[in-house]
C-alpha cells in the first residue's frame, strides 16, 4: 500500500521493523509515506510524524495531555538533523538546539521554567565547544567554562 504524502496513518496500523539501524515503517510489508499519529486515550493527538519511503523525513511534534506542544524536532533519513525545540507545559521554551546527522550540533539554549536563560553554549559533533555560561534564575551570570571538544579546560 503506498499511501500519499498527505495521508494521515494511525500509528496502530503501522507495522515497525529495525533494520542497518533504521526504523522502519510499513504497511502490509511496504513502506509508507505519510504522517504517522498517535492520540492519547481521551482523544487529543500525543505525537505525529513525517514519513517518506518508510523512514522519518521530515517533522516530529510531541504535544502534552493538555494540547501543548512538548518537542519538536526535523529528521533526514530517519537521524535528527536540524533544529530541536522543547517547551514546558506552560508552553514556554525549555530548549533549543540544533543537530547534525544525529548529532547536537550548533548553539543550544536551556531555559528556566520563568523563561529566564539558564544556560547557552556550543557543540559540535556532539560534543561541548567552546564558552559554555549558566545562569541564576534572575539571569545573572553563574559561572563561565570553556569546553575543547567535549573536554573543559
Amino acid at each position: 500500500m503506498s499511501c500519499q504524502s498527505e495521508s494521515r496513518i494511525k500509528k496502530s496500523e503501522v507495522e515497525q521493523k529495525f533494520v542497518d539501524e533504521q526504523t522502519i515503517y510499513l504497511i502490509n510489508g511496504e513502506r509508507i509515506n505519510g504522517i504517522v499519529f498517535e492520540n492519547y486515550k481521551e482523544g487529543q493527538l500525543k505525537h505525529e510524524w513525517s514519513i517518506k519511503d518508510g523512514v522519518e523525513e521530515g517533522f516530529y511534534k510531541h504535544y502534552y495531555e493538555n494540547g501543548q506542544l512538548n518537542q519538536k524536532i526535523h529528521f533526514k533519513n530517519s537521524l535528527r538533523d536540524g533544529l530541536y525545540e522543547k517547551y514546558y507545559e506552560n508552553g514556554k521554551l525549555e530548549v533549543k538546539s540544533s543537530f547534525k546527522d544525529n548529532l547536537k550540533n550548533g548553539k543550544y539554549e536551556t531555559y528556566y521554567e520563568n523563561g529566564i536563560l539558564w544556560k547557552k553554549g556550543k557543540y559540535k559533533k556532539g560534543m561541548l565547544d567552546g564558552i559554555i555560561e549558566e545562569y541564576d534564575e534572575k539571569g545573572e551570570l553563574k559561572t563561565k567554562l570553556v569546553y575543547d571538544n567535549g573536554k573543559m579546560v
